[in-house]
């Protein structure tokens, strides 16, 4: 719990440099090549999960000569595609704004889940893909993300109520969905962690899987607003 609030006091002090830099001092790529970076290093992630998932079904074996190939489409379909409607919606007018308040709602129901799984879980989730998660502990993320979304959309973007209750459960379920779809492929490549980077968390996909399906999903209600 320690090591995850360190790093999400380092997130936190990188998500303000990349305000401070786009908006203080005018270096308006900065947060562009930061997203870039972060997709391609999750998509290298990715690629190594298939790689140790793929040779830990041909033990006996080495790998097919198209097995690299094949990881490699995987990983870019998981992490690179619904990574650029991240990187597509920071082009946009007011982007970074509306990507700060993605990634800040994503967040927020990872800490969620995680602080109401740790008080008060009771009934597992997916204890085949990830044993720790807990039904109450969805219930708290969504909960959480439904709470920062209603607390934070008014300073990012234009809206209701209703709209940031509903943006915020939305990107709630798709963010637990992303978070166990991640669990399940390290669990099927046998490792805990995709990288180890970040103390606490593990490598930049652990950190991004929450936030990966809720771009593509984030890009379209605001194209839609």
């Amino acid at each position: 719990m320690k090591d995850r609030l360190y790093s999400a006091t380092a997130l936190l002090l990188v998500l303000a440099a990349t305000i401070a830099l786009d908006h203080v001092f005018g270096v308006n790529g900065f947060s562009a090549t930061l997203i870039v970076v972060a997709i391609l290093s999750g998509t290298l992630e990715c690629y190594k999960l298939f790689r140790s998932w793929g040779r830990s079904r041909y033990a006996t074996a080495a790998p097919a000569p198209l097995e690299s190939v094949r990881c490699a489409l995987l990983a870019v379909v998981c992490v690179g595609v619904p990574g650029s409607f991240l990187l597509a919606l920071r082009l946009q007018e007011r982007g970074l704004l509306s990507v700060l308040y993605l990634v800040a709602v994503a967040k927020m129901v990872d800490n969620g889940a995680l602080l109401a799984g740790r008080l008060c879980g009771r009934h597992k989730l997916a204890p085949k893909i990830s044993p720790a998660k807990t039904v109450e502990g969805v219930w708290g993320g969504l909960g959480a993300g439904m709470l920062t979304s209603f607390l934070l959309g008014p300073y990012f973007t234009n809206g209701g109520l209703g709209f940031f209750l509903l943006v915020g459960l939305t990107i709630g379920i798709v963010a637990v969905i992303g978070d166990l779809g991640e669990s399940f492929i390290k669990r099927r490549a046998g490792v805990k962690d995709s990288g180890c980077l970040l103390p606490g968390i593990g490598g930049v996909l652990d950190l991004m899987d929450s936030v990966l399906l809720s771009a593509p999903v984030g890009y379209v209600i605001f194209e839609l607003q």
